[in-house]
């Protein structure tokens, strides 16, 4: 997949490509997430990275440019049940061992993703979550579910996390977070507060820094709801009415492994 491009800073043309990541992209994942975290000192390290990369090889995925990787996505497998919405961050990934993967879960689970400040206003995030998409189709799975934060929080200290996200809901309040989620038939299921284990090698922050982590999932594109009481983007193919049932057995699904 390329895309020509004329707005990039230097005014290059752009050589775009969505393609799994590797272990030789370690390097530029760093380096972009430096340049997105640096100062609240959260950037992913290479062998946190690297260690997610094996566990689930098929859930990480890259925006390339001419071979350098310029954004990624990186997701596990869950066992939704067993977290439910009243989860952390911390817990979902496990304390960032990633032990919470299980190839035999049902929801594709979103832990980061994250655009190189120079490739944005590329759609890039928005490829990444298409990208997404495949995946829980190929892997059969009932939905996707993310945690982002909500960045812009700190400078609307006078509302609570529920009052600042009606606003991003009402497109009064933009957050580059929230709004892209929202944009992409994501809805908001909780808010809360962040923890200073949420990424590996992070130093306590402020509120103002971290905000909250809100829980988030993909609407159903094929009935209209969600198969169970977590809504998520729906995978089934059920070839009569495409209607789902509201089971989160996987034996509602046409097996694709």
């Amino acid at each position: 997949m390329t895309e020509p491009a004329s707005d990039s800073p230097d005014s290059s043309i752009h050589q775009l490509a969505v393609r799994p990541l590797r272990p030789e992209d370690a390097a530029d994942v760093r380096r972009i997430s430096e340049g997105l975290y640096a100062r609240i000192n959260s950037s992913w390290s290479e062998e946190a990275y690297l260690r997610l990369l094996k566990r689930f090889p098929e859930g990480q995925i890259g925006v390339e440019n001419h071979g350098k990787i310029v954004a990624f996505a990186f997701a596990l497998i869950v066992d939704y049940q067993k977290f439910g919405d009243s989860h952390t961050y911390d817990q979902i990934t496990g304390g960032f061992t990633f032990s919470t993967h299980d190839p035999d879960g049902d929801v594709l689970y979103g832990i980061e993703v994250c655009v190189d400040p120079e490739y944005q206003g590329l759609r890039l995030g928005r490829r990444l979550y298409d990208a997404r998409k495949e995946v829980c189709e190929q892997l059969n799975l009932r939905a996707i579910i993310a945690g982002g934060r909500m960045p812009n929080y700190s400078k609307h200290k006078e509302l609570t996390p529920r009052q600042y996200i009606d606003g991003v809901k009402r497109k009064e309040i933009y957050d580059p977070v929230m709004t892209f989620q929202l944009s992409n038939d994501f809805h908001v299921k909780k808010s809360s507060p962040t923890t200073s284990a949420a990424i590996p090698s992070r130093r306590p922050t402020r509120p103002c820094c971290s905000g909250t982590i809100s829980t988030i999932s993909r609407r159903s594109s094929a009935s209209g709801r969600g198969l169970s009481s977590v809504s998520g983007w729906c995978s089934c193919k059920c070839a009569a009415s495409r209607a789902c049932s509201r089971s989160s057995s996987r034996s509602n699904f046409s097996s694709t492994r």
